[in-house]
């Protein structure tokens, strides 16, 4: 992919980790998150144990890449869940 794509992506990736995390805490909480610092409150783990095979941790940078690479028109967290029903 050309670096102004995954550029776009990275930005789209932010916004629904923003989203993720809103939705996941109180009013007041959320009220503190935005963009610039949504990477504070995420974990440093890129990759979780389960079932004796390694993945890769849910919403973070490198997954949340992933699904947008495979579905770049995803624009909100929303979207992602009603993809993830659909797939299984």
């Amino acid at each position: 992919m050309k670096k102004k794509h995954i550029k776009n992506l990275k930005k789209t990736m932010r916004i629904i980790q923003v989203e993720w995390l809103r939705s996941l805490l109180s009013e007041a909480d959320a009220a503190q998150i935005n963009t610039e610092n949504v990477s504070e409150y995420l974990s440093d783990q890129t990759h979780t144990l389960i079932e004796g095979q390694f993945e890769l941790t849910y919403m973070s940078d490198r997954w949340l890449l992933k699904q947008l690479k495979r579905d770049p028109t995803i624009k909100t967290y929303k979207e992602i869940l009603i993809r993830r029903k659909a797939s299984g």
